[in-house]
Order: structure tokens, then sequence, then C-alpha cells
């Protein structure tokens, strides 16, 4: 791959009148795009060199080396020592060809053959030690999404870093689930198996033993960046084929077209993630932490808590003693202590959001727990702005009821208003295998739920009422296996955020969990493709009887456009004033749309955060915010109500105009909310 490179660079060469003899750095970097095969040239290499802090004396790695450019450009301009590794051999024998014809470069640059996932076998040169840890730092600029084994890559390069040593890997990212030309176009033209969402990329880094990552959105300056590539090459082509030939000219000119198309499209982007590998110290610690946080509680053996020499220990419960559910989850009692802990969730309303990754971002089956409990509940929900269809779905569980409800409404048909699909009490829960990993399955005869968490998310909506039915077929709305229409929203979940509950901070089952980034699509509807962002929030625990809640989630930018597809994404907002017995539950959350990527908020603090009929408030870094919402569809239920003291609940959701602002005199942003309003009992 990419070995036409080799050629091009010598024809360009001997045009210049140097196919042979010394070259100046200057001779090479005025090749562009052949010498620095990757997004933005040395613009890139110098935001390298400065996050780095690269200087003369340090040692640096670079994965993926190609024929070079890079690791001399930054050798040359900051003095470094750098290794390049690279899996081509023709292409590593050009980078080492080329280096050696720049004065004194070839002292402080290497190349080496090799695979990039077999790093931590790998002999490296002398003066380096042959297997230890050399490096200062390491960088890789879009390489990675062509390595099968990323994990094998990633802790090869954690193996050779010196400790406290930092990286920017610069690479490919997926912003929601590809269509299938484009997962073609990655695989076959690109040669990429390995381009994920950030959350998992992020969550690989992680598990291998990174820390401190931050991750920069690079999509919007890429998009433009490719786009201009295809341009100004097609504009060259009488220059490129003299100089090239015809069969160069038009697979460069093919390639740069289909990742010009990929930016464009709005589901491929692109990421900069930053971060270190801690000091022996801190790994200790972290370490240490995650072996505590496994051990059950109490005291492994005697030992004295009294000066006349009285002892504690810890007998173990007889397994008759632990009820069914005990197997796969902790007793109430242990939950209390240990919730936190177990899925690496540590924030509370009082605190800032925290990103889940891996287990505990991971959805668990539902219902939560295999036995009924005393105040047991369990509420899992999704809604989708998809253009001009909106959808809400959700799912309650308690010891008294099970509900399915779920309604749409379609801005073609407005005055068919908000039209219910599902209400149904009839139970769906599939037997999928327990525990914090397993992928949330549900169905029964109108609602399939595939959750998956960062492999994605299938529901699938087969509503038996006759309007509803109706109102998909008119739709265009594919039938599926029943021969009725079946709307199938497929969607990526995003970032992940988590907190603990009002009244359990220190003792929550679970977190609550929220995934207010969501983007979807159906695949047909009124004879098109929908593209759409969405929400799922899911809490679950043993909780008050009582409760109320007021809550909005809403996207909205400068010009009220809130699709994927738009050049720039759009703010997004979460906010709730809600209470769930005695404890009072407020929240305001903003994911700016320059955050996308790296998932930084913006949020209120708790006393600042509060909801009237039709606003929100909250005071975001000093500055007011303001969500106001109007109405255009209502739908509302009564949940349960048997008069047995079961769950009873007032459910309404209103589909919504939203306007946000933030600052005073500052123009407020528009597009679209949901808001809901709860009143009743949660069991």
């Amino acid at each position: 791959m990419y070995n036409w490179r080799i050629k091009s660079v010598h024809n360009v060469l001997e045009k210049k009148g140097k196919a042979a003899g010394p070259l100046s750095i200057e001779d090479l970097i005025g090749l562009g795009h052949l010498d620095q095969y990757h997004y933005l040239g040395t613009q890139a290499c110098d935001e390298v060199a400065e996050i780095l802090g690269l200087a003369p004396g340090s040692k640096l790695l670079d994965v993926g080396s190609g024929i070079g450019g890079p690791a001399r450009y930054l050798a040359a301009t900051t003095g470094c020592n750098v290794v390049g590794v690279e899996l081509q051999a023709d292409l590593c024998e050009a980078a080492a060809d080329l280096t050696s014809r720049v004065h004194d470069l070839s002292k402080r640059v290497q190349f080496i053959q090799g695979n990039g996932a077999d790093l931590r076998s790998m002999r490296m040169p002398a003066p380096y030690e042959p297997f230890g840890e050399n490096f200062d730092h390491f960088v890789s600029l879009l390489v990675n999404l062509h390595v099968p084994n990323r994990p094998a890559l990633l802790e090869g390069l954690f193996a050779r870093l010196k400790t406290d040593g930092t990286f920017v890997i610069e690479d490919f990212a997926a912003l929601r689930p590809p269509t299938a030309a484009e997962a073609a176009t990655l695989v076959d033209l690109v040669k990429a198996p390995s381009v994920t969402s950030l959350a998992t990329y992020l969550d690989e880094l992680k598990q291998v033993g990174f820390v401190d990552m931050e991750a920069k959105d690079m999509t919007p300056l890429w998009a433009d960046w490719t786009a201009a590539r295809s341009r100004e090459y097609v504009a060259t082509e009488a220059e490129a084929v003299a100089l090239h030939g015809r069969s160069t000219f038009e697979s460069r000119a093919h390639f740069y077209a289909a990742i010009a198309e990929l930016f464009a499209g709005g589901r491929v982007g692109g990421v900069r993630i930053t971060g270190r590998k801690p000091g022996r110290r801190e790994a200790h610690l972290h370490a240490a932490r995650a072996k505590l946080a496994k051990r059950p509680l109490g005291a492994p053996a005697a030992v004295r808590i009294l000066e006349n020499g009285a002892q504690f220990a810890q007998a173990p419960r007889a397994a008759s003693e632990r009820s069914q559910g005990e197997a796969s989850e902790p007793p109430l009692a242990a939950a209390a202590a240990l919730g936190c802990a177990a899925h690496g969730v540590t924030a509370t309303q009082a605190s800032a959001a925290q990103i889940l990754h891996g287990a505990s971002a991971a959805q668990p089956p539902l219902p939560w727990l295999a036995e009924p409990r005393p105040g047991l509940h369990d509420s899992l929900q999704y809604h989708f702005f998809l253009g001009p269809l909106f959808v809400a779905l959700r799912v309650f569980h308690t010891n008294s009821l099970q509900s399915t409800t779920a309604w749409a409404y379609d801005f073609t048909e407005p005055g068919s208003g908000p039209l219910e699909l599902v209400n149904t009490y009839v139970p769906h829960y599939s037997p999928a295998g327990r525990g914090a990993a397993a992928a949330l399955r549900l169905e029964n005869g109108e609602v399939a739920i595939a959750d998956s968490g960062a492999d994605g998310v299938v529901i699938t909506l087969r509503p038996s009422s006759k309007a509803a039915a109706a109102l998909l077929a008119r739709a265009g709305v594919p039938a599926g296996a029943s021969g009725a229409p079946e709307l199938v929203i497929e969607a990526a979940q995003g970032h992940v955020y988590g907190w603990m509950p009002a009244g359990f901070e220190s003792d929550a089952d679970r977190p609550v969990v929220h995934r207010p980034q969501m983007t979807a699509r159906v695949a047909r509807w009124r004879g098109a493709p929908l593209q759409g962002y969405g929400y799922s929030k899911r809490y679950h625990g043993i909780y008050p009887r009582h409760n109320s809640w007021r809550f909005i989630h809403g996207i909205a930018s400068a010009n009220g456009g809130v699709s994927p597809l738009a050049p720039s994404p759009p703010h997004i907002l979460w906010t709730a004033d809600a209470t769930f017995g005695d404890d009072k539950y407020n929240y305001f959350k903003l994911l700016p749309a320059e955050a996308h990527v790296s998932g930084a908020l913006r949020e209120s603090a708790c006393e600042d955060t509060y909801q009237q009929q039709d606003v929100a408030f909250g005071v975001l870094g000093g500055e007011r915010a303001e969500a106001r919402i109007r109405e255009i569809a209502r739908w509302h239920t009564i949940l349960g109500g048997r008069g047995d003291g079961s769950m009873e609940m007032k459910m309404e959701n209103r589909l919504c105009e939203l306007s946000l602002q933030v600052g005073e005199g500052e123009a407020p942003v528009t597009g679209y909310a949901y808001n809901e309003r709860c009143f009743g009992t949660l069991w």
C-alpha cells in the first residue's frame, strides 16, 4: 500500500535535477504530501512537537513512519532523535535512503522494518536498549486505522514508552455507524479495519494503561483539507499525468475523492488523542485501587480491635443465606459500599459528570435483578430526532408492572398529531446472559431492543394498532417477517456519562447512565433515509416510592440545523428538576458543538439549576443559561393505576421547539427538544 509514493518522489526529484546526491530538508518538505503523507503536512508536525515538547536529546518513536517525512522534519526542526518503525520494506528502505542524503540527519534518525503489533518483542537499533523502555514520546499519524490488532499495537507502544512518556495519535474515528458503501471503502480501499468509536478507542488506551487522555475533534478541519486536496489534485491533471502517468493519476484521484466523500458523509471523522504513560508510583496506586475495589468487604482474617486482645473476623455467609440473584450481583448491603467502585463511577449530581468507558458503560440485562425486591425500579428510555420523524420509547420494570410505551410524530402529517405506537404491559424480557458486559436484549410482539452499547443499538417497532400500522405503511416502511411494517432504528451511542443519583451518592446500587449524543438512522421513511440525533437513559436500583420530575433533552444550532450531516454538530443539552423521595435532584448539562469528540461538558451547579413550566435555567461558567421550549405535540398516559398499591404514574411527553441562550446578550441557538413530565410512584 502507498508504494506508488516511492516512484512519485523520485520522479519529482529527478524533474528538479536532484535524482542523486545531497538533499536539504527543504527539498523534501517541498514534496508536500508525497513527503508528509498525513493531513495538514508540516503544520501537524509543528503541533506534535509543541504538544510533546520535543527538544535536542528527546527520543521519539514514530510508528508507521512510511518514507520518513515526519521523522526527518521533527528531527531537523527540534534536534530530537527518532526511530521510525514501518511495516512495508520498500517504504522503509526509501526512508533510510532519503534520510542518508540529508547532511548529518541519519545520525539522529533511524528506520527499522517490522509490524507495529510486534513492538514489544522488536529489537531496537543501537544505541537504544534492544528491548527496553527507550522512548520519551511516540507519535502515530494516520497509522493505527490500518492495524488489524490495534490493542496489540497499543500494548507494544506502552511497553516501549518510558514512565511519564507522552504521545500524540491522529486517526480516524467512527462518529456513527458507516453505511455499507462507506464500510466497504474503509476496508477495501483505505485498508482501514480499525475505525471505531472514540469511546472504544479511549477504552483500549485505558485498558493498556495510558492515562490523562484528551481527544480533540479534527473532523471539520480534515473534511476541508481532504476536499481541497481532492480538488487541487484533479486541477493538476495534465501535469500529474505527464510526471507520474495516467494510471497513478487516476488511482490517486479516486482515492482522494473517496476520502473527501467519507468525511463529507458525517459518519467518519478525525481525532487527535494525547496522553501519557503513568509514573511508577502512579501506576502502583491505580493497580492497588483496582485490586482493592474487587476485594470483598470485611476482614479476611481475625484482626485485633481492642487492647484486651479482642478480635474481629467476618464469618462468610452460607450459600443458603444468599438469594438467587446474588450469584451475579452484590447483596444490597454490600452494593451500598461497592456500587461506585465496582463500576468505576464516583461522580454525583454535585460533581462533574463522569465519561464512562468499557464495562462501566455497558448495559446490564433488564430487569436488573432476577428476583423481586421491595423498591426495585428499572427504567430504560430512548428518543430520536430524525428530521421529519420523532420517536420516543420507554420501558419500566417494577415488582408490580412491566410497561412499554412508544409514540411518534410525523412532521409531514402535522394534522395527525402524536401517534401512539405501543402501550403494553406484556413482559418482553429475553433470557440474555446476566452480567455487566452482556448486551441488553428485549423482545415481545411489538418491540425488540438489542442494545450492545459501543457496538450499536437496534430498535424494532412493529405496532399492532391499526392507526400506527397505517402511518408506517403510508411512510413506505418495509414489512417485516410478520408481513406488517416494521420501523427499525439503528443508533451509535456516542459519549456515555454517569453519576450516582440523588440520595444514593455513597450507597447507590447503580449509577444513572446518560447517552445524550446518540446518532441514529432509519433506512427508509417516505422514500428517503433519515439521519438524526437521539438520547438514552438507564437508571435502576432500590428507589423511594414517591417521585416527580421535569426533564428536557434538546439539540440546537445557530441556523436551526440539527442533522448529523450538517457541516458542524449541534449543541446538545439535557437538564432535569426532580425529586426522589425526600431528595432533590437537579442538573443542567451542555455538550457544546466544538466538544463532540472530546465529550467535555459545561455543567451548572445543582443550586443554580431549576425549571419552570416551559423553561430550564442554569449557570455555566458564570453565564446564565436558559432553555426555552414551545410545544409542538403532546402524548400522555397513566401507567398502572390499578388502585392496589402498585405503581401509578402520570407520564406526559412533549415534542417542542427549543431556544437555548448562554450569556446575556448572546444570540440564541435553536432546534428541537423532548420534554418529559412525570408524577406518581416508582413501584
